[in-house]
């Protein structure tokens, strides 16, 4: 079955204006927006300047929970949200603060200023926003969590002593033990959405065919 969305609205590709599919369009925008930490951005000029501030991710003033509820949900409220999953995405005007676009006004001001910040072929977006974001968040949680698979770990050696101790650390939680609640808020409230570089290098230098060595078997943590 294929189905042709024929519903065109204006963007922009590679700093051309540039008519998209709308539901695909919404889809890729709502998507960067969710991983950049911008549904609620509004600044998007100075974004482009790189002179904005986004809202952080966490209140720093917020007490840290240290649990969560176990909330259930049903295989019936599952049917309804997917039921309803197309008209959520085409709506995220709504959601995300955006006004919405007369199709037909192409080539004016009507045309969204974040399609031109979040323009996937332009320079200031991949350079500026995406991989900025993108290496912002890492090093946070490099220097607060030192999750792994990271760029940085280059060996299993590396890998052993990047660690916390397992025995003083439980996996997942804040490396150092001696950082102070409100430390931590600081440092997380910098994160941006929850996009992070994909670490393409780790464990480059060892031989990953397989061993029965059991200091080489790939770490089971990195699956987790």
């Amino acid at each position: 079955m294929l189905i042709e969305d024929t519903d065109m609205i204006p963007s922009f590709m590679d700093g051309k204006e540039y008519k998209a599919a709308k539901f695909a369009h919404s889809l890729r925008m709502q998507l960067f927006k969710e991983h950049l930490g911008l549904l609620d951005f509004n600044n998007w000029e100075q974004l482009m300047r790189g002179e904005a501030e986004r809202a952080p991710n966490v209140d720093i003033d917020e007490p840290i929970e240290t649990h969560h509820t176990n909330e259930r949900v049903t295989e019936e409220e599952i049917r309804t949200y997917e039921t309803a999953g197309p008209n959520k995405v085409l709506e995220h005007e709504k959601r995300s603060g955006a006004k919405p676009v007369d199709s037909s006004d192409f080539g004016t001001k009507a045309i969204r200023i974040d399609a031109k910040a979040l323009d996937p072929l332009a320079p200031h977006c991949h350079r500026d926003i995406w991989n900025a974001t993108a290496e912002n968040n890492t090093l946070i949680y490099r220097d607060l969590f030192r999750c792994v698979p990271d760029d940085t770990v280059h060996t299993f050696e590396q890998h052993r002593k990047f660690l916390p101790d397992p025995a003083k650390i439980p996996h997942g939680h804040v490396a150092d033990p001696d950082l102070h609640g409100r430390e931590i808020r600081q440092r997380l409230s910098k994160v941006r959405g929850h996009l992070v570089q994909f670490p393409s290098d780790y464990l480059k230098d060892e031989n990953m065919l397989g061993s029965l060595i059991r200091e080489t078997v790939t770490p089971m943590v990195i699956f987790t």
